[in-house]
């Protein structure tokens, strides 16, 4: 079956434009008037044949110049000359094509050569496309980087598309073809098609996604202007069960810790799809081996190992676990890092409203529960530092102050300068945490509207007005809770907290009741209602206290509970050290800046770049995408820094697609395909042949234009010999 196709069928409404030399023609011509005078008649065969021939070159001019601005007009849509097979086709195309290929290079794509199956599956649709089409070619892994333009060049795609390999990534389905969507908007070519590459593990089709239901709506909607709408095409290669053994956790516990301090190392082997035979587990410190052992979980379970780290100097650790032997079908599983930060002491800023030394203050207990000694004991965990509201007035000051700092308490601060609230918030949103203590001074409503602003601000939640309580009531461990304060207390017996004596606290909701539902509440009054109230904030956590800590409240800070509560508290709100050491993938590492530094990983050296992180100058690495451990060395060679890329577990999910989990790409109204043959058949009985007719209607215009200069070149001659 032989068809035209329109790239650009909007340009043809410029066609009527080639009736212009006609409707000139018309405005023009007017019929001449016959005067007969004597001498004229000797001329009359003279004029007759004259009026002939000109009659003859202004139709021949006219028929020339119209076929200049209609070929014109009818180039600029670009169409082509096709040949389809007479097999009835099941994917239409309307025109050139403007495709981006959504591939799924995530970690779980590297199980059992899944990888091959994926750039085959994307090479046989890309030779369904022809020149002229345009083609952008989107890996997982690249999602992070700057949008670059759509290629017409085939065969520089296909390069692209061999390039691509497994990275760190876990499988994201509904985020892949979003990204694909925002792609689209740089093609030009009117049949728009999205073309989904997965490697048939069912960890990227999550139905609880609310990102399906965008995604449908974006669908259904043209890709721009008079563009149809798009097309979703999901080639997905079958995968079966994949017999591995996997490093599924390492954990110190911890993630700063003081220096010379043996930390616990927990490694957890899982054997998966029948997996039986063990390996042996190496552990490295720096890159330095310090520990080999042999490991055999049972089919389908896993063992636990518990390795002490040797005394740790201070600075930036990696710990690395590999798994040697292992030989199975994803070497991927088979390594896993994570980092740690070994400090003398942890700077803690104590902000309050009425500054003091020793007991006295809004932060007075904090602080001598933190460093009884008052800086006098060098191996003390924690260095807080107390200075006034006041201080925090001034921007420039306040990132001063949060230097190195691990965590920041508010006691009795009624309010803050805008730009400080904005300082304290990227400080938490970059991974520090908050603890905020009320006091007589606060208003808990401009708490609410100023610092929680809805669940967007950096309170984990709504402050409710302070009440009394006659008689004091204590408290207790909310049962089934993980905090560390909760299984602090609950070891502890719960007559730690139920002997307190709390006479006056704020209300505050339970998470969803008032409170956003992904807030915590670890320890509760008596009554009921949160005596501590968390909720993470970007990468760091803050958290919002019911009752002072200056004896004003109750007698909370002179009972044993006191010291342990506290220092439980800001010790698990400043363990993330920042910037953070143990990155995920997708995400930059960040380090002072420095000249003269360069960054090594698994894959060699990387480019550093100048930035900003947290508001400070910073040199910034790329995004990271492979896992392991990435060392900053200056010009001497001397270590610097370190930072590990720690996949996500999701990662390692190697479930295969079943009909129930693909069931989104279904009521998408996808055409799939698992094979290359049959990702070919899905276009037209899978050939289409053909050329572009633009060029020959572009030589047409110039041969006309040719002609019409001679026609009249041949004119003016005759008009001079005569």
């Amino acid at each position: 079956m032989f068809m035209i196709e329109l790239a650009a069928p909007w340009l043809l409404f410029a066609a009527p434009v080639a009736a212009a030399p006609v409707l000139l023609h018309l405005v023009r011509w007017r019929k001449p008037r016959d005067v007969g005078w004597g001498a004229m008649r000797f001329l009359a065969v003279v004029a007759a044949e004259q009026r002939r021939r000109l009659a003859v070159q202004e139709r021949l001019l006219l028929i020339l110049r119209t076929l200049v601005l209609l070929a014109a007009a009818i180039a600029a849509s670009r169409p082509a000359w096709v040949e389809r097979q007479q097999a009835g086709p099941v994917l239409e195309r309307g025109g050139r094509v403007a495709c981006v290929l959504a591939i799924d290079d995530s970690a779980g794509t590297g199980a059992a050569g899944g990888d091959a199956a994926v750039r085959a599956l994307a090479q046989a649709w890309l030779d369904t496309l022809q020149d002229g089409d345009e083609v952008t070619v989107l890996p997982l892994s690249r999602l992070f980087e700057p949008a670059v333009d759509p290629l017409v060049d085939l065969a520089a795609a296909r390069v692209q598309i061999e390039a691509v390999r497994p990275s760190a990534l876990a499988a994201d389905h509904p985020g892949l073809l979003l990204a694909a969507l925002d792609r689209l908007r740089a093609h030009l070519n009117p049949h728009a098609e999205v073309v989904l590459v997965a490697g048939g593990r069912a960890a990227g089709w999550r139905r609880d996604d609310r990102r399906w239901d965008e995604l449908a709506r974006r669908l259904a909607a043209p890709a721009h202007g008079s563009r149809e709408r798009p097309h979703l095409v999901v080639l997905e290669a079958p995968a079966g069960e994949v017999a591995d053994l996997a490093i599924t956790a390492v954990d110190p516990g911890v993630l700063r810790t003081t220096p010379r301090r043996r930390v616990p190392l927990r490694v957890t082997v899982a054997a998966r799809g029948g997996r039986s035979t063990g390996a042996v587990l190496r552990i490295d410190l720096d890159g330095r081996t310090i520990e080999e052992l042999p490991v055999s979980p049972p089919p389908e379970g896993e063992s636990e190992e518990l390795i002490r780290l040797p005394p740790l100097d201070p600075g930036d650790h990696v710990i690395e676990a590999r798994l040697l032997g292992a030989d199975d079908a994803f070497p991927f599983s088979d390594a896993r890092a994570t980092a740690l930060v070994a400090e003398a002491r942890v700077g803690i800023l104590l902000c309050e409203a009425e500054p003091g030394r020793g007991l006295d203050g809004s932060l007075g207990p904090v602080a001598v529960a933190l460093d009884p000694e008052d800086g006098a004991d060098a191996f003390a965990p924690f260095a807080p530092r107390r200075v006034a509201a006041s201080q925090l007035l001034d921007p420039a000051r306040v990132e001063e102050l949060l230097a190195g700092a691990g965590a920041v308490v508010l006691g009795g601060v009624p309010a803050l300068d805008t730009a400080a609230l904005a300082v304290l918030e990227r400080f938490v949103a970059g991974g520090g945490g908050l603890l905020a203590i009320p006091g007589g001074a606060v208003d808990p409503a401009h708490w609410t509207k100023a610092w929680f602003r809805g669940g967007d601000g950096m309170l984990p939640g709504p402050c409710g007005p302070a009440r009394g309580h006659h008689p004091p009531i204590g408290a207790v461990a909310a049962p089934g809770a993980s905090h560390p304060l909760a299984q602090l207390f609950l070891g502890a017996g719960s007559g730690s907290l139920a002997a307190l004596g709390i006479t006056r606290s704020l209300e505050l909701p339970l998470p969803g009741a008032g409170a956003p539902a992904d807030a915590a509440a670890p320890l509760l009054l008596e009554d009921g209602s949160p005596l501590l109230l968390e909720r993470r904030r970007g990468q760091g956590r803050a958290v919002l206290l019911a009752t002072a800590l200056d004896g004003a409240w109750g007698d909370l800070p002179w009972r044993a509970a006191m010291v342990p509560l506290v220092r439980t508290l800001v010790a698990d709100l400043a363990a993330r050290p920042t910037p953070p050491r143990t990155l995920a993938p997708g995400q930059r590492p960040a380090f002072p800046q420095a000249a003269g530094v360069r960054l090594s990983g698994p894959a060699g050296e990387l480019l550093l770049a100048a930035g900003t992180w947290d508001g400070r100058p910073s040199l910034l690495g790329p995004v990271l995408a492979q896992p392991g451990a990435y060392v900053l060395a200056g010009a001497d060679g001397a270590v610097l820094a370190r930072r590990a890329c720690l996949a996500d577990l999701a990662a390692l999910d190697l479930a295969p697609t079943a009909a129930a989990d693909a069931g989104a790409a279904d009521i998408l109204g996808a055409w799939r395909a698992a094979t290359p043959a049959a990702a070919t058949a899905l276009v037209a009985g899978g050939e289409r042949r053909g050329f572009e007719l633009w060029p020959w209607l572009v030589a047409l215009a110039c041969l006309a234009l040719l002609a019409e200069a001679w026609v009249c070149g041949g004119a003016a001659r005759q008009e001079q010999a005569s």
